[in-house]
């Protein structure tokens, strides 16, 4: 395997083509949006930094002790970096399990196959380990490229662990979403449900919206339990509102430091417990940088939600 079939660091942003010797006019203009991209990213990386639970576990911890006391469930999710050794992954979603454990808090550990290089025995290891601790174990999704490979690590742990206690996380905009959809109704596991932030190899991409609609529909009466996963509040609530006309065990879960006012209400006013996502490490600011700089409009809702707060409305 390739080094970067193990990353975990968002799809990159590709560059604009450039002519191989450009005018004077043109370097001159590229000095100045590279200027002026360099003050922007620091901008945003401080926002960047509202979106992580912290670099330590138990500063991730806090944050979800803070959710609880506002009557939000949550999930710890780390986010590594280069920086790290697959040791030391594998010791932090270790003692973050025994830590869920221990805490009370209607909690569970996320966890990022490639960042264990899909080993077998980290696997079987984690998920003897959760299963001896009672501590629900969720697969995030990466890359389409690795989503074999990733499945691959999920039925190893699916050897130690029981069905309750594992998810699998569905990115629908793929083409082989609905099967990996079945697979998950077949062995009754957890279903996180996204729209998918790493895309589907050329030409295979089916629209988002449709696509997550679809999902709900093979999903429900058939799911163990689906977490709507999207801060696209119609969305998020035509899916919920679907499961539970069915019958389906279902939650909305939202990511840490989004606005998630409206959902936490609207969740609230259905008599459910909103889920959020914690993120933490040195991994997540980086990249909650870089979807930031490609999606401009997340960081403009952001800011809005922001300055609403100073201003109290």
């Amino acid at each position: 395997m390739e080094p970067s079939r193990f990353s975990t660091a968002p799809p990159p942003t590709p560059e604009p083509a450039e002519s191989v010797e450009p005018s004077v006019a043109r370097r001159a203009a590229r000095a100045v949006r590279s200027l002026a991209s360099r003050c922007f990213s620091g901008v945003l990386y401080r926002v960047a930094r509202d979106f992580v639970g912290g670099e330590e576990l138990g500063d991730a911890l806090k944050v979800a002790s803070r959710m609880a006391s506002n009557d939000l469930n949550s999930t710890l999710g780390f986010w590594d970096a280069p920086s790290y050794t697959v040791t030391r992954i594998t010791e932090i979603y270790f003692q973050a399990i025994e830590d869920c454990a221990a805490c009370g808090l209607d909690t569970y550990v996320s966890i990022k196959p490639p960042a264990l290089r899909f080993d077998p025995r980290l696997a079987r290891d984690l998920s003897n380990f959760a299963m001896k601790k009672r501590v629900r174990l969720h697969c995030d999704s990466h890359g389409v490229e690795v989503a074999e490979d990733a499945l691959d690590f999920m039925k190893v742990m699916m050897e130690s662990i029981d069905g309750a206690l594992l998810g699998i996380t569905i990115p629908c905009r793929w083409e082989r979403s609905a099967r990996d959809t079945e697979f998950a109704i077949e062995h009754q596991l957890n279903v996180r449900l996204v729209k998918g932030e790493w895309p589907d190899r050329a030409g295979q991409d089916r629209d988002p919206r449709r696509a997550f609609m679809e999902t709900v529909d093979q999903l429900s009466g058939r799911a163990r339990h689906v977490a709507v996963a999207s801060h696209n509040i119609p969305l998020a609530l035509e899916a919920v509102n679907q499961l539970r006309a069915s019958n389906t065990s279902c939650e909305f879960e939202l990511l840490y430091g989004l606005p998630m006012k409206k959902l936490v209400e609207s969740a609230r006013a259905k008599q459910m417990k909103p889920r959020i996502y914690v993120p933490f490490g040195r991994g997540y600011a980086p990249h909650a940088l870089k979807v930031f700089k490609t999606n401009p409009q997340l960081a403009l809702w952001l800011g809005k939600d922001r300055l609403s707060r100073l201003i109290g409305k």
